[in-house]
């Protein structure tokens, strides 16, 4: 009888037969339990913005303000990163109809997606403060601190390498810039800032994961300058009504006329403009201007 030849695989050491053989570049090895439910988890993700059912109550939840347009876009990020809205990685904000929407991803999310991607390799970010050894050489970060006193936080940067790139992504963020008020940062500013380095690094290393959004903490102080720019045009319209009304044409006529005709010498009317506070006639307000006409009246008629 005739014995089947067979060879032994040098990578498993199981003895393959001719019907056992494969052609072609194909990965028998079965998918571990890690690889299996992450598999699972991202086609539930992509289920989820492919089904109807599921993007209606997207719709009703996350995107009520956004027109169709809109949030076709905001589908169209959802699937590229791969995020979910029900967990807070993703979502879009429109308060003014005349504005366009804007879409949020949390610093999570940009983490998540991004490490996730085929091309990611590694990334790191840290805060520096004034005590710190830090030198920035064209990208090249020589950062040394300890446990002791650090001195006054400056800033963070963040480093993002893809695979395929040979140098990393470079940001940093100073304090200064992004440093607020209220909520977290006021308590917890080196964790605040960090984040704002990283989902700004993440973003820009992953351009197309990430183009058209912006990280919640980018979002919520966005948000608070608006307010106070807001607030300061507010102060200055409300300025501008206080404001007292100039002297017009007309009372400058007739108080340079009651002036000749009372005779009036220079030196009293340099006392006048120094009794309203003023170097010039011109400078006087409306109110002013009618109490020196009734002043100039009544010594006219004496």
């Amino acid at each position: 009888m005739n014995e089947i030849q067979s060879e032994i695989d040098p990578e498993t050491g199981a003895r393959i037969y001719p019907n056992d053989r494969v052609y072609g570049p194909f990965d028998l090895k079965p998918a571990t339990p890690k690889e299996s439910k992450q598999l699972a988890k991202k086609e539930s993700q992509m289920v989820m913005w492919d089904e109807p059912s599921s993007l209606q109550e997207i719709r009703e939840i996350f995107a009520p303000t956004l027109t169709e347009t809109e949030f076709k876009s905001f589908i169209g990020l959802g699937k590229g990163t791969g995020l979910n809205p029900f967990l807070k990685e993703i979502y879009a904000v429109k308060y003014d109809k005349t504005k366009p929407a804007t879409f949020i991803i949390a610093r999570d999310g940009y983490r998540k997606s991004a490490q996730s991607h085929p091309d990611y390799d590694y990334h790191r970010t840290s805060a520096v403060y004034s005590n710190d050894e830090f030198q920035n050489d064209n990208g090249k970060i020589n950062h040394k601190y300890g446990f002791g006193d650090r001195g006054q936080l400056l800033g963070a940067y963040c480093l993002v390498k893809r695979k395929s790139a040979s140098e990393p992504i470079y940001v940093d963020v100073p304090l200064k810039e992004y440093d607020q008020t209220h909520s977290c940062w006021r308590n917890m500013k080196e964790t605040m800032i960090k984040k704002v380095a990283e989902a700004q690094c993440l973003k820009a290393s992953f351009q197309e994961l990430f183009a058209g959004s912006m990280s919640d903490d980018e979002y919520q102080i966005a948000k608070s300058n608006d307010k106070q720019s807001s607030h300061a045009s507010k102060s200055s319209i409300v300025l501008d009504l206080l404001k007292p009304s100039m002297v017009t044409e007309a009372q400058l006529e007739i108080i340079h006329g009651l002036v000749d005709i009372s005779g009036m010498s220079e030196d009293r009317l340099s006392k006048a403009k120094m009794h309203f506070g003023v170097a010039d006639l011109e400078e006087l307000s409306e109110g002013q201007a009618n109490e020196f006409i009734a002043i100039l009246n009544k010594g006219a008629g004496k």
